[in-house]
């Protein structure tokens, strides 16, 4: 099932593309057979943890910028992400998002186990100070992995995002979140903060046995999108 609200309207990434250029990164090492170098998977660390513009910088020149990163997101089905010569000037629609985030969560023909799960706990490593938005409401015994996005925009107000996985029971919940036209930061840290958590009480069992019988759900809110998913291949 599918439940969107305004999808297909395209909101500023911000800080969130820098889950795109890491798999990015990951797919070109796998092609050129080249293992990442310590510089490299320093810079992949600072980018995604601590969400570091400088390294963003390096690694967005390293990977080719926008033309390396436009072929990478055709190829893994992307459709309506407009690029950008700048990686902060990127815009996105959740549906989009949620195809990286499959690339990075499940079993998929881009990139292999090990480049996966790197990323994957990256993103499970984000400092507090980075993390809003996502996973609230989910049950303690859940792991967590998200990148957040936020900026000050002068005409249309603050952009607040929030895009991962919550990894529960075998299950992936892959979640995209875009707001815009937020009055100031900490109101839409509440909002996404309050929606995640709302998600979660749509989306969770009843009982364990439920777990089961639940079928793949979707939701969108131009961003919002939730989907439990069973491990198994993605595309």
């Amino acid at each position: 099932m599918t439940f969107t609200y305004h999808n297909g309207v395209r909101e500023s990434t911000a800080s969130m593309v820098k889950i795109d250029i890491r798999a990015d990164l990951l797919y070109e090492s796998q092609v050129h057979h080249q293992p990442l170098t310590k510089k490299q998977e320093t810079l992949a660390s600072t980018m995604i943890e601590d969400s570091s513009n400088s390294a963003t910088i390096k690694l967005w020149s390293q990977i080719g910028g926008r033309f390396a990163l436009d072929a990478f997101n055709t190829m893994i089905r992307f459709k309506d992400t407009t690029s950008s010569y700048t990686w902060g000037d990127i815009e996105t629609t959740p549906l989009d998002q949620l195809q990286l985030l499959k690339v990075i969560a499940l079993p998929n023909r881009f990139l292999n186990a090990a480049s996966r799960e790197y990323e994957m706990t990256l993103m499970e490593g984000v400092i507090s100070s980075e993390r809003f938005g996502l996973g609230w409401g989910s049950p303690a015994k859940a792991t967590v992995g998200l990148k957040d996005g936020w900026y000050r925009e002068t005409v249309t107000g603050w952009q607040l995002n929030t895009s991962g996985f919550v990894r529960y029971q075998g299950r992936f919940y892959l979640v995209t979140s875009l707001t815009t036209e937020n009055p100031n930061e900490n109101y839409g840290v509440s909002t996404l903060t309050t929606m995640a958590s709302d998600v979660w009480k749509f989306l969770e069992p009843e009982a364990p046995g439920d777990l089961a019988r639940t079928q793949s759900k979707e939701v969108a809110r131009t961003a919002f999108f939730a989907r439990p998913l069973e491990f198994k291949e993605a595309f």
